[in-house]
Order: C-alpha cells, then sequence, then structure tokens
C-alpha cells in the first residue's frame, strides 16, 4: 500500500511523512491534518513510494497516477 496526495498524484512517505507533507505542500493543519493522519493510520501498513516496485509492463493501472511514457 501507498499513501498517494489525490491533488498532487505523488506518493507520500509513511510516518512522519504523511504530515511533513501535508503541512509542507498544502499549509494544512487542524481538523484537516487530523482526519488525514487519522486516515493514513488506518491505511497502515504504508509502504515508502520509493522502495515499491515498478509495475511489469501490461499490469492494470492504478487509477490513481498518471500514465507517462519512459
Amino acid at each position: 500500500r501507498v499513501l498517494i496526495c489525490m491533488s498532487c498524484k505523488v506518493g507520500i512517505r509513511p510516518g512522519d511523512g504523511v504530515q511533513l507533507y501535508f503541512w509542507r505542500i498544502h499549509r494544512l493543519k487542524g481538523e484537516v491534518m487530523r482526519q488525514i493522519l487519522d486516515y493514513s493510520y488506518t491505511a497502515e501498513p504504508i509502504a515508502n513510494p520509493q522502495a515499491v516496485p515498478v509495475p511489469a509492463d501490461g499490469s492494470p493501472y492504478v487509477q490513481q497516477l498518471p500514465i507517462v511514457d519512459g
């Protein structure tokens, strides 16, 4: 499982990375931040997006992520 920011379409690092990302990039705090953190705790375990292998060619795509050539 990887936590993905629906606005930016990027993977978010687990643990403190969730709070740091949403505070630094989206300047969220208060109740909205608490809701995101609560959700991230219920979704655990969350993998580091940099450690997840790239899907093989022909694999089903992840709807929340853009498709890029390369």
